[in-house]
């Protein structure tokens, strides 16, 4: 609800736990055009993910 516009490019599958960690007080979830992640947890700090390229990987 706070993340953006319902849109197919700011979709993200989270798994049930990090599902409920993104709308739990003091997380937040950015995501860039090229599908990185950050997570910003309530101490500011960054965790940064890596998108899998599933094209890729069935190649």
């Amino acid at each position: 609800s706070r993340g953006g516009p319902t849109a197919i490019w700011n979709l993200v599958a989270l798994c049930k736990h990090h599902h409920r960690v993104k709308h739990d007080a003091g997380w937040t979830l950015t995501m860039t055009p090229d599908g990185h992640c950050t997570w910003t947890d309530p101490h500011h700090r960054h965790y940064a993910t890596h998108p899998i390229n599933h094209h890729e990987l069935a190649a």
